[in-house]
């Protein structure tokens, strides 16, 4: 960089020396807010975040969940109560 080019700050008047000083600060100042904002999100979405696992183990999945299934016996009941005039086949013609 040529230092003709350099902008030097004693060659300018006080007034506009200390309005550039000014509006360098607010800007230092407006980039750490946003930075600090940035930060602030990160963290917050961190807390939503789970490690990706490399294989899916469908029983530690049951295990974490603490899943038990269905109660074949009470869908059976429930589905012999039930009385459906149409067939399995008129049913499923409907979706």
């Amino acid at each position: 960089m040529n230092s003709s080019n350099i902008l030097n700050l004693s060659q300018l008047p006080a007034n506009v020396r200390q309005q550039l000083i000014d509006y360098y600060l607010y800007l230092v100042d407006k980039y750490a807010s946003v930075e600090q904002k940035q930060n602030q999100d990160t963290a917050f979405l961190n807390q939503f975040a789970k490690p990706i696992r490399k294989q899916t183990d469908v029983e530690a999945l049951v295990r974490e969940q603490n899943y038990k299934g269905v109660d074949k016996a009470k869908i059976k009941s429930i589905t012999q109560t039930i009385d459906i005039p149409q067939s399995t086949d008129e049913l499923l013609l409907l979706l």
